[in-house]
């Protein structure tokens, strides 16, 4: 069996058991019996069950991150993607967030996660190799307000729809990032408009 396949039958057997106890009460010894496998092997993949958790996240995340670095999706999408996949584990997250604390708190790994995703993101989009304070505080300031809206969501069933959650985290967005992104994207735009101009121009040419 493939190594990403193990792991994700290791995270399902986690996440049933999940289902009716609270994850720092579960052991490897329980996740593995679940699962058909050794306990060593549970080992040979994830150093204790809090490392599981969290690959889950970081999986998700990476997966969303590369679709936007590609250009497959816009931020809107990114953020409607993230919501999906809070939605579709919720019990599980809000599981993993009460049950987990200190270096193995889910809340501040995912939340220290998604602000080097962010940075880096943000790093490439202005072609620079290393962020200023002012745009590391605006990024853990935006994320702060982000995992907390996502959990008050979580928590509180289907008063919010993901219409307006997009809506809300896309507007909250701190305005220097935002004009920042809107003139990296304008002159990229433009340098793309001036060379397709010059290489069909080059094409009339050579046909008159």
């Amino acid at each position: 069996m493939k190594n990403a396949d193990m792991k994700e039958k290791l995270l399902e057997s986690f996440r049933e058991l999940a289902k009716n106890a609270p994850i720092d009460k579960i052991t490897v010894r329980q996740i593995s019996e679940k699962c058909g496998v050794t306990t060593q092997t549970f080992y040979n993949h994830f150093p204790d069950k809090y490392e599981l958790v969290h690959w889950a996240y970081q999986k998700r995340l990476d997966r969303l991150f590369k679709e936007l670095e590609s250009g497959e999706i816009d931020f809107k999408t990114f953020l409607r993607g993230y919501l999906s996949d809070y939605q579709t584990n919720s019990a599980f997250i809000l599981n993993a967030v009460a049950n987990t604390r200190g270096e193995d708190s889910y809340s501040t790994r995912g939340g220290r996660y998604f602000c080097e995703s962010i940075e880096r993101e943000t790093c490439r989009v202005l072609n620079v190799e290393e962020l200023s304070l002012e745009y590391k505080l605006l990024i853990k300031a935006y994320v702060g307000g982000f995992t907390n809206l996502i959990l008050y969501w979580l928590s509180n069933g289907d008063e919010i729809s993901i219409d307006d959650m997009v809506t809300a985290l896309a507007d909250a967005v701190p305005q220097k990032l935002k004009d920042d992104y809107v003139k990296r994207n304008s002159k990229s735009a433009k340098i793309k408009d001036s060379k397709e101009f010059t290489k069909n121009h080059r094409i009339i040419s050579t046909h008159t």
